[in-house]
Order: C-alpha cells, then structure tokens, then sequence
C-alpha cells in the first residue's frame, strides 16, 4: 500500500535523540522491525512508526501495518499525545506540554472522551476533571499544563524551533516555564525581547555566539563541490568556519544585514524573526543585483512562511532533505530538529547541484 506523510502529524512527534535513533537503527536492521506502523486507514496516512519507516525504507527492511480508523485529524492528534504521554523517559515539561496540548484541545472542541479512552463520562464533569483522572494528577495541574501550552503556542510565531528549544536534551540549553510565560505576556509589544528571553541559551536559533549550532561538514562540502569555493558565509562566526572555510565571513558583531555581499555565498541564517526574514530578503536582494553569482541557503522546511516563498520564487533548485540534520554545538554535541530542512540553490549550475544534494534529499529542479 501506499504511505503517505503528513508534516504535522510527523512533527507531533516527540523527536528522537541522535543516539535514540542510532540504536533504534541497529536494532531494526539486527532484528527486523517488529512492531507494526499505525496507519489512519481512511486515509492511509502514517500516524505512529516515522523513524522504524525511514528506516525501513532507506535499508530495505520488510515492515507490516496496522490500520486503525479515526474520526478526523484532531482524534489522530490526541492519539498520538496519548501514546506519547505513555512514555516513560518523558521529561516533566514535556508531559506537561503534551497534558496542556490536549486540554486545550478538548477544551475548543467541548467535552469529547470518544477521541481516546470512550469512557462514559457525566456530562457534569469538566474537561480538566476528566484528563486529571485518565493522566492521575489534579485538576489545577490540568489547567496550569493548560496555559504553559498556550504560552509555547504563541511564541511559535516568533521562533519556529521552540520546542527543541525548550524541551532541549542539554540541560543547559533549557528554558523554564517561568521565562517561557514572561516571554509569552511579552511577545505582542516587545517580540524582540521574547524571542531574545527563549533563544538566550541556544545562539543557533538566534546567529552566532557562545553555544551556536554548526552545519555539519558534508554539507558545506557539497556546496562547495556545487560552487567551487565559498567567498561569502555573511552569518557565522570564527568556529564555524573551521568547516565552512569561506575566504570571508561575518559575525554577529559585524551583522551581515549591514554589509555587501559578493561571489558565492552559503548562507545558514539565525532562524528567528525578523532575523531569518531579513536574511532571506538581503540576499535575494544581492542575488537580484548581479552582486552574489552563486547561493545555497539552507534553513528549517517551513513551507507556510512567506520567507520560505521568497526563498523559493528565485531560486534555480531546492533540495528537502531526507531526514533531519543534526546541527553540531561547540562542544561536539549533536542537536536534534523537530523538523526536516531545505537547500536553496541560487545559480546556473543546476545539473552540479542536482548531483551533490540527490544524495542529500529530494531535489526539485525550478529552472
């Protein structure tokens, strides 16, 4: 049958960790894949088993499903929340989140115990009561998991990546509940200074600085091979360039926006906003110009943002990778995305660049 893969669902996900995922690997290509992927099977979209299918698929491992039926898009969600809460290496805030996410939920729809558990419920019981008895905590804690959900919700609009952020495996890298609630009442007069408050531990999100994340090697490799050389990386730092090895670069400190961009350029932007959508503008704009001869951008998949069009409406080819690339911190520690990424080719070697990132992901060819 044929599968299909819907990005929310997908990035419903809790998301494994590099080594989680190494040794679910290993395991499967040992033993088999054992345990069934869930199929929605009015629609036949995969619902659980996204990582045992990847890699099923890229090591031509045989799998079996399971179909199971469901009312509509938001009883898939909740059933996904559900067996994710049933995890028992789940964090405290994760729970939470995923606790308040499903309040939420019901909450906009009213009272609905048929999307998971069936239970015969009277309809004098509230929805905090009836997810405080099915998950054995209070019904204040429902409602305070409640609102920590909202407030991750609304900051997504400034920082798309916030919940690795905020449910971060280095404890170092994390954000507290309390500064995600003051980044929260902030964000609609002082956007800036939220995103500031949720990205102070994790540089990747926001440029270059002290614990930014890198691009792995084989990637800026590949865009060289693309190119010839790198002339330009406008937003990095001197560590990150000990992979990228552009003739020049920019820091934080030097801002890229300010400066004139020439010859060929590879860009990984700071992905929060304003900062990824002036990125994304500026070298359009220099593209444009004649100034920048040849660009590959590489950002997070989000195909629903207007800087992700504007990426696309000028660019000569983009490649969505297969998987998620595991940026690398100062320390050698690997990051693990909640969502895929995408290269952007700028440039008339579309044929050079249809070669190198084939092996990377799907590449799509514009001109």
């Amino acid at each position: 049958m044929e599968i299909r893969i819907d990005e929310e669902f997908s990035r419903w996900m809790d998301p494994l960790q590099p080594e989680e995922y190494d040794q679910l690997k290993q395991n499967i290509i040992s033993d088999g894949c054992r345990d069934p992927l869930v199929i929605w099977a009015e629609h036949g979209i995969l619902v659980d088993g996204h990582n045992r299918y990847r890699i099923c698929l890229e090591n031509q491992i045989p799998f079996t499903t399971f179909k199971k039926s469901f009312e509509d898009r938001e009883s898939v969600l909740d059933w996904i929340d559900c067996a994710q809460a049933g995890r028992r290496n789940l964090s405290p805030d994760r729970l939470s989140f995923i606790r308040g996410r499903r309040y939420n939920r019901q909450k906009q729809q009213g009272v609905r115990t048929d999307l998971t558990y069936g239970q015969n419920v009277q309809k004098s019981q509230t929805t905090a009561e009836i997810l405080a008895a099915q998950h054995g905590v209070n019904e204040k804690t429902i409602r305070r998991d409640g609102a920590f959900a909202d407030d991750v919700e609304k900051l997504r609009g400034i920082v798309p990546e916030i919940e690795s952020i905020v449910f971060s495996p280095i404890k170092s890298e994390q954000v507290s509940k309390a500064e995600i609630k003051i980044a929260a009442d902030l964000m609609d007069e002082h956007p800036e200074a939220a995103a500031a408050i949720v990205t102070k531990y994790n540089h990747r999100a926001i440029g270059t600085g002290e614990n930014e994340w890198y691009t792995p090697i084989e990637y800026s490799e590949a865009a060289r091979s693309v190119m010839g050389d790198i002339d330009l990386d406008p937003a990095s730092s001197a560590q990150a360039q000990e992979t990228i090895r552009a003739l020049n670069y920019f820091t934080i400190e030097e801002n890229g926006l300010i400066q004139t961009w020439s010859g060929r350029v590879f860009l990984n932007p700071p992905y929060t906003q304003p900062d990824i959508k002036n990125f994304i503008q500026k070298a359009v704009d220099e593209f444009a110009a004649g100034n920048i001869h040849e660009a590959i951008i590489l950002t997070h998949n989000y195909t629903d943002t207007a800087w992700f069009h504007l990426a696309s409406s000028v660019c000569s080819a983009i490649c969505f990778t297969r998987g998620r690339i595991a940026f690398v911190s100062p320390e050698g520690k690997k990051a693990a995305p909640t969502q895929g990424q995408t290269f952007f080719y700028y440039g008339k070697n579309t044929e050079a660049f249809k070669r190198e990132f084939s092996t990377i992901g799907l590449v799509l060819m514009r001109y």
